[in-house]
């Protein structure tokens, strides 16, 4: 039995899909059946999460405990509404949120004081609300650092992962997204940043608006459907002009391609599914297509799209690579 619910524990928080399964879970979890068992397994699912501190971690499991208590007597337990409504990893969020505990890189270590995190897992989404007003979307494996209030001079977050914002606009207080080795300022305006350590690149997509990207050498400006790409290794910068529906989409309850390129589709659809695509010049990325993308696996997707195109392609799980022939 504890293994079976660890691994119910951990099914629901990795690969979650949708309110329903979300409503089913908030159901068994909040029951009394096996509650002992249950609170073990929350309890092994909390220690496995990794980079938080001890005395962290024991603070935020006493206050768990006392919410699964909760549970048992209370209808509507603040936490599992989280798990229910909210994104796929918002077990974590929720309660890192509601007790001011926040996470911490054991790669890359930084001070969180006073600081709230924002965690998605690894095949989900999240829209999240900054005291500002501002609105964030995060892709699967992201995390959003950021001040339980906006109260100097500036706003400043720091991403890791992918996240796409809709910044609420302040003329006084710039708003700053630190992404590592670069920061991007912004007053008001919308736009798209990946910065996932596994890649090579750093990559910013700007929708509307003006941004300014500052790296160690110089400052970089950018236009509405403009994209900034920075190679990792070497620094090299490269700015082109794109269309933004490719990028700026992949929040969305469903995608629909409307006679788009097959070049475009897979930009999007890399997007969608936080993955990337390798494809091969032999490929006619012009080709044009119109079909709709809401529950499909991305197999499923990429069978159809070889039943309509002349293409092969081979998904490489590991290495999250959809290679295109």
């Amino acid at each position: 039995m504890p293994k079976l619910i660890h691994f119910i524990i951990r099914s629901f928080v990795e690969n979650r899909e949708g309110k329903r399964s979300g409503n089913v879970f908030y159901r068994w979890i909040s029951s009394s059946d096996f509650a002992d068992e249950k609170e073990a397994g929350l309890e092994n699912f909390w220690k496995s999460i990794p980079s938080i501190s001890s005395s962290e971690d024991q603070n935020g499991w006493n206050e768990l405990k006392k919410e699964l208590f909760k549970a048992r007597s209370k209808k509507h337990p603040v936490w599992l509404k989280y798990i229910a409504y909210g994104a796929a990893a918002i077990l974590i969020i929720g309660l890192f949120i509601a007790q001011n505990i926040w996470l911490k890189n054991q790669n890359e270590p930084v001070e969180m004081e006073n600081m709230m995190c924002c965690v998605t897992a690894k095949d989900s989404k999240g829209e999240f609300i900054l005291p500002d007003g501002t609105k964030i979307w995060l892709n699967g494996s992201s995390k959003l650092y950021y001040p339980e209030k906006f109260d100097g001079a500036q706003r400043k977050v720091t991403l890791m992962g992918e996240g796409f914002f809709d910044v609420k606009k302040d003329t006084l207080r710039p708003f700053l997204v630190d992404i590592g080795n670069k920061s991007i300022e912004v007053l008001g305006t919308a736009f798209d940043v990946k910065n996932y350590s596994n890649l090579s690149y750093q990559e910013i997509i700007l929708v509307r608006g003006a941004v300014k990207v500052y790296s160690e050498k110089h400052e970089v400006r950018l236009k509405p459907n403009e994209r900034y790409l920075s190679v990792v290794e070497n620094g090299k910068e490269m700015i082109s002009v794109v269309d933004t529906e490719d990028y700026s989409h992949w929040m969305d309850d469903m995608i629909r391609f409307d006679n788009r390129p097959l070049g475009n589709i897979f930009i999007t659809l890399g997007r969608w599914y936080n993955i990337e695509f390798d494809i091969d010049k032999s490929v006619n990325t012009s080709t044009r297509l119109s079909f709709n993308v809401k529950y499909e696996s991305i197999d499923e997707v990429m069978r159809a799209v070889a039943l309509l195109t002349p293409i092969r392609y081979h998904i490489d799980y590991e290495r999250n690579i959809v290679h295109v022939k």
